[in-house]
């Protein structure tokens, strides 16, 4: 009988002599978990030449540490600009690229295109047989073990043991580190007070209009969309299907909201590719069969998603324009976030016969200063992050503006409605000067 406790051992090594097998032209992929004993090894290498350190979503701003202090050349790249400090010096001192891509071709990316050889990951200890998962990050990264030479695992007894994602053998893995980091890294408590607000309560009004019992939803990142479902009353026995799960979905399944029952496909549990949240998000997933997180390459399959009857997309922007293109990325001239999962699901969203895309989104900023529907993007280089097929509904505490099979005209002004009243006017003679009413 194989034993795997022995090879455990041979695999076990500290973080610096770990990285050692990392070599000048690699092409690194660490989870978004981040392993951060071993980016800190990897940052204090001085020897390495034209090195690339990918991470779909830094969100401990380690990628952003390693480009900004390491004496290598070693430069990062991300398809998701987190708002991390460390990643935003990075950004500013121009050591981390943007790469635009959407989050179901980040693994086809890094296994065609990249070619990554290096795989760095935060793993759970290995179970009574030997293997491990990856907790609630498997995103994009379990399909690169099929082509990655290097693949480095940091044990951290700290994060949850999760259901869903492919288990891996330690001895798939060229080295293992035992870490030694606090998960409080990794804790964001995304349920604030926001949620009492009466801007929310009166969007979560509007969503309780467009949300069906029984139908299956997805929830974008972004404050306002999850503070308005917080507020939705009446609806039951919704299913999840997601990229994102955090704290409000948790909250949605304690309130019993959402139980599962009525999802056509994976009746009874919810699915995610990624989640974090606060302390009791991590207690709460921690060996719950009920919440399961898989691989991006099946939770944003257009023929997985579009296969769960009733599939309605709730996502957010930070603008959106009076023919319905989404902003959700781009902020003051500058890449804020990035494409994520919001194009794809609201797609398959659209795709679906009885399914919903919807948008949530406040009328204006926090101060009141700006609309955030807006006639058209004056900066030329303002992305579009969701065309405005993809959108069938938007919602403001002003509202409900349905874009599904309306003309343009229509769509103007129906957005027009919804916007907050100071700012309507100006929408409305700025609509006709440019020709869209």
């Amino acid at each position: 009988m194989f034993d795997w406790h022995s090879k455990y051992g041979d695999l076990l090594k500290d973080a610096e002599t770990a990285v050692k097998d990392i070599k000048s032209g690699d092409f690194i992929v660490t989870g978004m978990m981040e392993p951060v004993e071993l980016l800190r090894a990897l940052k204090n290498r001085d020897d390495l030449k034209n090195v690339m350190l990918f991470c779909a979503q830094s969100l401990q701003g380690m990628i952003g540490e390693v480009a900004n202090e390491t004496k290598s050349d070693i430069r990062a790249v991300t398809p998701f600009i987190d708002p991390h400090p460390n990643l935003q010096k990075a950004k500013d001192a121009g050591k981390v690229d943007f790469m635009p891509a959407s989050f179901s071709s980040w693994a086809k990316i890094n296994k065609s295109v990249t070619n990554c050889n290096v795989l760095l990951l935060t793993i759970t200890p290995p179970d009574k047989n030997g293997y491990v998962t990856l907790s609630t990050y498997p995103e994009h990264v379990v399909s690169l073990l099929d082509t990655a030479d290097v693949v480095i695992g940091e044990v951290n007894e700290n994060v949850p043991i999760t259901y869903g994602c492919p288990v891996m053998h330690v001895s798939r893995f060229t080295s293992i580190v035992e870490s030694k980091t606090n998960w409080n890294f990794l804790i964001r408590d995304e349920v604030g007070e926001y949620w009492k607000d009466e801007q929310a309560k009166q969007m979560g009004g509007y969503l309780s209009e467009l949300v069906e019992d029984g139908a299956t939803i997805e929830l974008g990142v972004g404050g306002m969309n999850g503070n308005a479902i917080l507020n939705m009353e009446g609806v039951k026995d919704l299913g999840i299907h997601t990229e994102y799960f955090g704290d409000v979905l948790m909250e949605l399944m304690k309130k019993g909201v959402v139980n599962n029952s009525r999802k056509s496909i994976n009746k009874g549990f919810s699915v995610a590719t990624m989640g974090s949240g606060s302390k009791k998000f991590y207690e709460f997933v921690h060996e719950n069969r009920a919440v399961r997180f898989m691989p991006c390459e099946y939770v944003l399959k257009m023929s997985v998603m579009t296969a769960n009857s009733k599939f309605t997309a709730i996502n957010t922007a930070s603008q959106i324009d009076l023919q319905g293109q989404i902003n959700g990325e781009f902020i003051k001239g500058k890449q804020y976030s990035g494409i994520g999962g919001q194009g794809d699901f609201a797609k398959a969203a659209c795709s679906v016969p009885d399914g919903k895309s919807i948008m949530a989104i406040a009328s204006t900023t926090k101060n009141g200063k700006y609309s955030k529907i807006v006639p058209c993007y004056e900066n030329r280089l303002t992305p579009i992050t969701t065309t405005r097929n993809d959108v069938e509904y938007v919602v403001t505490e002003f509202g409900i503006a349905q874009l599904l099979g309306q003309t343009l005209p229509q769509r103007v002004e129906n957005l027009i409605s919804i916007a907050h009243p100071k700012f309507r006017d100006e929408l409305t003679e700025e609509a006709k000067k440019i020709g869209l009413i």
